[in-house]
């Protein structure tokens, strides 16, 4: 994981590292947030995280119905989401959770996929945890900076030629 440092990591950054650091076989940009989500006349505060699809393979998650979120441009993306078991068991109850529509503050997402029983993760219980399109992460809590950036290197063997590649681009970059 990179983060932190004199200025926070941009999406701009994470596409880069995936681009120009050969070591790095998958990146994954994650922005965090905090809002109500509702079904309904059912709500509760949850955690999202918005990242892009890369994610659910960098952190070991599993999508048990749907699909995960779609590939492409991560800088345009569509209102969809993934939303933990729990979470749809409490939030949907009966109702069929595929195609449905839940709101997170003034958004409205459709519901692609339900992630896998995991438990904790990053800090945050997967179970109840909604995740976004990274872009549309980043709108709601109004900033570009990330949290986090994830990256998986292809070879344990080869971590500290990608750490050390990684740490050059950024700092070229900033």
């Amino acid at each position: 994981m990179a983060a932190g440092g004199t200025r926070d990591l941009t999406l701009a950054d994470a596409l880069a590292i995936g681009r120009q650091v050969p070591t790095v076989r998958a990146v994954a940009p994650v922005s965090v947030g905090v809002s109500m989500a509702q079904h309904g006349d059912l709500s509760r505060s949850i955690t999202f995280v918005g990242t892009t699809a890369e994610f659910l393979r960098i952190r070991s998650l599993r999508v048990v119905s749907g699909q995960n979120l779609p590939e492409g441009d991560v800088e345009t993306s569509s209102p969809v989401c993934l939303i933990g078991c729990r979470l749809q068991q409490e939030l949907l109850k009966d109702a069929g959770p595929l195609g449905a529509v839940i709101r997170l503050g003034d958004y409205r997402f459709r519901v692609i996929g339900i992630l896998a029983p995991t438990g904790t993760s990053l800090g945050a219980d997967v179970d109840e945890m909604v995740v976004v399109p990274v872009s549309l992460a980043q709108r709601m809590v109004n900033r570009e900076g990330l949290f986090r950036v994830l990256v998986e290197v292809g070879s344990v063997h080869r971590m500290e030629e990608a750490k050390e590649a990684i740490r050059k681009l950024l700092v070229e970059r900033h």
